[in-house]
């Protein structure tokens, strides 16, 4: 696990959570009390760790780990457009505009990366 503040990401989802109402904060709340007199158990750290990549919670730990995620799928990005520049049969719009989506966004979806995954299975690109 790499190291954070755990007592900090807890602040931010409950203040991320305030302000999305669909959101239900009932075990942020118990693992709050409990850390009130308790150390954090590594079952609670992990759970806070998958609401805050469920959510999308903008937090310390979503950005210290969905950068490599980000940067490993722009390679794979760069590798097929490298790899298409010798095919011109190959279409490479819906690869430009993931490629496109992360430099906005920072962020890809699970359906993008499973796109990417499966055009270098496909065509057997980087083998």
């Amino acid at each position: 696990m790499d190291e954070y503040d755990t007592h900090e990401l807890l602040k931010e989802i409950l203040e991320w959570g305030d302000k999305v109402p669909e959101f239900d904060d009932t075990f942020v709340r118990s693992v709050e009390e409990w850390a009130s007199t308790h150390d954090i158990t590594m079952a609670q750290v992990e759970a806070l760790e998958n609401i805050a990549l469920k959510w999308n919670v903008p937090c310390s730990f979503n950005r210290r780990t969905k950068k490599p995620i980000v940067e490993a799928y722009q390679d794979k990005i760069d590798m097929i457009l490298k790899w298409a520049s010798t095919k011109p049969n190959f279409k490479t719009d819906f690869v430009v505009s993931i490629g496109k989506n992360i430099e906005q966004y920072g962020k890809i979806t699970d359906k993008q990366k499973g796109a990417i995954d499966n055009v270098i299975a496909k065509w057997k690109i980087g083998r």
